[in-house]
């Protein structure tokens, strides 16, 4: 039974009752009314006899009278013909009111005679005998009909006393009986509501513990849909608990959590691959009887630190497996204070590591066994050019400057290299301070002329008198990159253009070129390593693949952005934007050209 059909039962059940109570009364008011109006219409029968009476003693006085006088009115006394009036209408009014009851029927018809009879009196003769007789006789009839009245008078107030005790009856009678079924109705609702409650209750702590729930609820009322409804979120989240331990157990990671002492209470299944034991062989051990001796000041420390942030932490550990093989581990953990635990997931890093070291000797190799030799090459090129070891013929000068120009780029492409690596690592040091844009722009652009002459392409900036905040050679190094990618791309006599455009906190150095273009879906990755335009082919010289990368180290560095969007009239424009010096602005700009 439904929520809603138990509180209208408990609604409706006594107003049924006071309904039925009230059409009780209402019937026993209409039979009282009923009483009422016959109780009154008897003593308006019982009034017009005692008027007849009255009027036959008036009319027999004024008849005497007008025969003592010998006229027919007597000064202060009512004539005979308006005693006789009076008598017929009072007569009247009395056959209306019992004409129509049965137990006057007789009554009815003598009335008329004999009231006949009395009015003819005056007209016919005046005998003592007769006069005396008629008018006893009606007043027989009179009494008979007042002795009927007084029964009907005396058996109605016998039925206004019973049915005032049956109304006293009739009202205990509803209301014990009212209150007897609106209580069972109440109970009943309440006792079966407490148990839908308790079943509720019950399955809300289970569902907190994670035990099985009780057995469902069947039907359609609410409490029984709340609890199908609870029970398919519990099969829901069970489920979803399942795919979360799957996922967990199946994870490429160790997965684990450590109580406040720093032993493992739970591990998932990658236990064995990395460290080379069960789960459960886990359980109960320390950290630190993992961890090689020389990292146990640093896990002890890193450990504590978790147990204190609010936001998790990483680091690194050296750990030692089953077999003594030492391996890279990297750790992030989390501190869950209402569980007490600290989660931790813990990966292999062991052959990053290894890459690492690898890259590290290989940069190790480029800078010392290649750059050096490098250098050496072509300083000894430049020595040969400048005549100091005699003169050599045209075609020599020719092929030594080919052999530089190869030079060159090999040791910029190694350049190029060792900075990326430097700003990926973070290692490069960057010296803040206030420089002036236009000192940059035309520092890079005495840089590129060389690029830039042999095309034909013109150089030009908007001069601004603007500071920022900045690492002047990073600046500059990260604008030769820009200009040098912009003439790449250019054709000949084309125009590259540097212009400087102010913002609330930050300048924005924009390198705009006539090129073709960055298709819109390379833009996101045109300044990831080794990334290359498509148009790059259609070109005579291709870049390292390292500039827009190196350019994105430097301007994080600087904690600024870096972006590429195209031209609507053709081209590209690269842009990046720098912290403004704004102790030394200046609003003065202007336009020059430069070649």
């Amino acid at each position: 039974m439904k929520l809603t059909t138990q509180g209208l039962l408990v609604i409706f059940c006594p107003l049924a009752f006071q309904l039925l109570l009230v059409a009780m009364l209402m019937i026993l008011i209409i039979q009282a009314q009923a009483e009422f109006e016959r109780s009154i219409r008897s003593e308006g029968v019982v009034n017009d006899c005692n008027l007849i009476v009255r009027r036959i003693f008036d009319g027999l006085g004024a008849y005497a009278l007008s025969q003592l006088e010998h006229e027919d009115v007597v000064v202060g006394a009512p004539s005979v013909q308006e005693t006789r009036s009076s008598f017929e209408r009072e007569v009247t009014e009395l056959h209306n009111f019992i004409a129509n009851d049965p137990v006057h029927a007789k009554a009815d018809r003598l009335l008329i005679q004999e009231a006949k009879n009395v009015a003819q009196l005056g007209k016919r003769y005046f005998q003592k005998s007769a006069t005396a007789e008629i008018s006893r006789r009606l007043i027989t009839v009179l009494s008979m009909i007042v002795q009927t009245e007084s029964e009907k008078l005396q058996v109605a107030t016998e039925v206004k006393t019973q049915q005032r005790n049956e109304m006293k009856m009739i009202l205990l009678c509803f209301a014990l009986f009212g209150i007897i079924i609106s209580a069972l109705v109440a109970a009943f609702c309440a006792l079966r509501l407490r148990k839908l409650i308790a079943h509720m209750t019950d399955n809300a702590g289970r569902f907190s513990r994670r035990e099985p729930l009780s057995e469902m609820l069947l039907g359609t009322d609410e409490v029984a849909r709340v609890d199908q409804v609870f029970h398919a979120m519990d099969r829901a989240i069970e489920d979803a608990l399942l795919r979360a331990r799957a996922l967990i157990d199946n994870a490429a990671d160790l997965v684990c959590s450590i109580d406040r002492n720093g032993y493992f209470e739970r591990a998932n299944r990658f236990s064995l691959r990395l460290l080379g034991c069960e789960p459960s062989e886990l359980i109960g051990k320390s950290v630190i009887d993992l961890v090689i001796s020389e990292d146990c000041a640093i896990a002890d420390e890193q450990i504590n630190k978790s147990f204190a942030s609010e936001t998790g932490n990483q680091f690194e550990l050296r750990l030692k497996t089953l077999e003594e093989r030492i391996i890279d581990t990297s750790w992030s953990t989390f501190w869950s204070e209402s569980d007490g635990s600290l989660f931790c997931v813990v990966g292999d890093v062991t052959e990053h590591k290894n890459v690492e070291r690898l890259k590290q000797d290989f940069i190790g190799m480029i800078s010392h066994d290649l750059r050096t030799p490098l250098m050496s090459v072509a300083s000894s090129i430049a020595l040969v050019q400048s005549g100091a070891l005699g003169s050599v013929s045209e075609g020599v000068i020719r092929d030594l400057q080919g052999a530089e120009k190869t030079v060159d780029r090999l040791i910029a492409m190694i350049n190029d290299l060792l900075d990326f690596e430097k700003l990926d690592a973070g290692k490069m040091q960057f010296e803040l301070g206030s420089v002036a844009i236009d000192d940059v722009v035309s520092e890079a652009f005495r840089e590129v002329k060389a690029l830039a002459e042999p095309k034909g392409i013109v150089l030009e900036t908007v001069r601004t008198s603007q500071f920022v905040i900045g690492d002047q050679e990073k600046l500059m190094q990260m604008l030769i990159n820009l200009l040098a990618n912009a003439i790449r791309y250019s054709p000949p006599s084309g125009v590259v253009l540097v212009r400087c455009t102010e913002h609330d906190q930050n300048i924005e150095v924009a390198v705009l070129d006539d090129g073709p273009g960055v298709p819109k879906e390379f833009q996101q990755t045109v300044f990831a390593p080794f990334e290359n335009a498509p148009g790059s082919k259609q070109t005579n010289e291709g870049g390292t693949g390292l500039g827009l990368a190196i350019c994105k180290l430097i301007i994080e560095g600087h904690h600024g952005e870096i972006g590429v969007r195209n031209r609507a009239a053709g081209g590209s424009e690269f842009w990046f934007t720098v912290a403004k010096d704004v102790s030394r602005t200046s609003s003065k700009s202007g336009m020059n050209a430069g070649r």
